[in-house]
């Protein structure tokens, strides 16, 4: 919706500048921003305050790193001179039919922040295990289809959003402006609270898929504020193999199919039963759906198995997934709780199979 002009060089630059981190310098004129592309090649792009849509030349560029960093570098042998527009918009609608739109034909935006193309993979993620399900004829295909929608196009806005508001902070000039910068800079990018919010926020980790019509919070959860809630995000927990080698839990949901997450619960003798039943669930789901037991202890119990089963004798997954007594969390093939259940339940599970997996 909004454009602005900018100007780029990729150069050789003698001068005191790293090789490893992004450098904005800023004063009441604008700001630069340098970094680097590969070893002896450094980037540096401002804004240009006017409609000139010609590319610049290298004086231009290096007038504006005169202008506006401090410490005397200068810019020679380029190997790209550009100028560029930045157009923030996003599809008013990332589906129609048989044709879905993800990464830049769904939304684009400034580089500010680092986010365009985790966004754009985050799209094909969040849609082709869908897309998947569809072409075999299993699962409501309008329902999939309109999950695309209602997941993606409101992190696409808040991504949009931010990229710009961003862009507004590091690259408009002014007294004012220049006031705000110092302060984040001084200030706020040295409180490890703020550095970790916004490490979260440019990762992208602390989106979340609540109104989803794949969201289900309709299962019982005995402890409110205990663990992942469906829509959201799991964390990676180390636990041990059956003998005793420290893996990690997360990469159990590096796969193409959905995982069932059972949790033993800290009487684990008392679970065996129903675990069972809940694998056997699995069985029914066609393929669609891993079992992985996390077994409370060091010891994983005698018997027949089916699936994996991981330790945790220190309680630590249990603990980070609120997991007190026998439950479950189905974990999406993009890494998103579908649902989650505690005390167990086979019910919950058995209606979203019915739902999403059968032909």
């Amino acid at each position: 919706t909004e454009s602005l002009n900018f100007i780029l060089a990729d150069a050789v630059i003698d001068g005191d500048v790293p090789n490893n981190k992004i450098t904005i310098s800023w004063n009441d004129n604008g700001a630069v921003a340098i970094f680097p592309v590969v070893p002896g090649i450094w980037r540096v792009f401002a804004q240009r305050h006017n409609e000139d849509t010609s590319d610049p030349t290298l004086e231009e560029i290096q007038k504006c790193v005169d202008e506006l960093c401090p410490i005397g570098l200068k810019l020679h042998d380029p190997t790209w001179l550009s100028f560029f527009r930045i157009n923030e918009r996003v599809a008013s609608k990332f589906y129609d039919g048989r044709i879905f739109l993800l990464g830049d034909a769904a939304h684009i935006h400034s580089p500010a922040g680092g986010q365009g193309m985790n966004t754009g993979m985050q799209d094909a993620t969040n849609l082709a295990w869908k897309l998947a399900l569809v072409t075999k004829g299993k699962g409501d295909a309008a329902t999939l289809s309109e999950s695309y929608q209602a997941e993606r196009h409101p992190i696409a806005e808040a991504v949009v959003k931010g990229a710009t508001d961003k862009l507004h902070i590091g690259m408009t000039k002014g007294p004012l402006m220049r006031v705000v910068k110092d302060l984040a800079v001084s200030v706020l990018l040295h409180v490890p609270a703020f550095r970790k919010i916004l490490s979260h926020q440019l990762a992208e980790l602390d989106f979340c898929y609540d109104h989803s019509p794949l969201t289900d919070r309709t299962a019982p959860w005995l402890h409110a504020h205990g663990g992942f809630a469906s829509g959201t995000r799991p964390r990676d927990v180390t636990l041990k193999d059956s003998v005793g080698k420290s893996v990690s839990l997360w990469k159990r949901f590096l796969q193409p199919r959905h995982t069932l997450l059972i949790f033993s619960g800290e009487k684990p003798d008392a679970a065996c039963v129903q675990t069972e039943e809940l694998i056997m669930l699995c069985a029914e789901a066609s393929d669609e759906i891993t079992p992985v037991v996390v077994w409370y202890g060091d010891e994983v119990p005698s018997g027949k198995h089916s699936c994996e089963y991981l330790l945790d004798p220190s309680a630590e997954a249990h603990r980070r997934y609120g997991a007190k007594g026998l439950s479950w969390y189905l974990i999406r093939p993009d890494q998103y709780t579908a649902i989650r259940c505690q005390p167990s339940e086979t019910a919950p599970l058995e209606r979203y199979i019915a739902k999403y997996f059968k032909v």
